[in-house]
């Protein structure tokens, strides 16, 4: 059971850790000064969001949805233009 815990640890600071590095990547390509945005750079960004979001999976884990809820409206709320 020791052993489960720990898999099922990793496995959340692994999704945490995917999740940030999708932020990350969407701070680097657009920054966080205003500006307008390209019809390229919203299809870019949408589809990194749509990646998000298909490319996790959470296992019906509760905390993990919440964390990519959270990050996503952090996304939302620094670039509502691709909103």
């Amino acid at each position: 059971m020791n052993i489960s815990a720990d898999f099922e640890k990793l496995l959340e600071d692994s999704i945490k850790h995917q999740i940030e590095w999708y932020v990350d990547e969407f701070n680097e390509l657009y920054g966080t000064n205003g500006r307008d945005y390209s019809r390229l750079d919203k299809s870019i960004a949408n589809h990194i969001l749509s990646t998000l979001t298909g490319d996790i999976d959470f296992k019906n884990n509760d905390t993990m949805l919440i964390y990519l809820a959270e990050a996503i409206e952090t996304i939302r709320m620094t670039y509502p233009d691709f909103f």
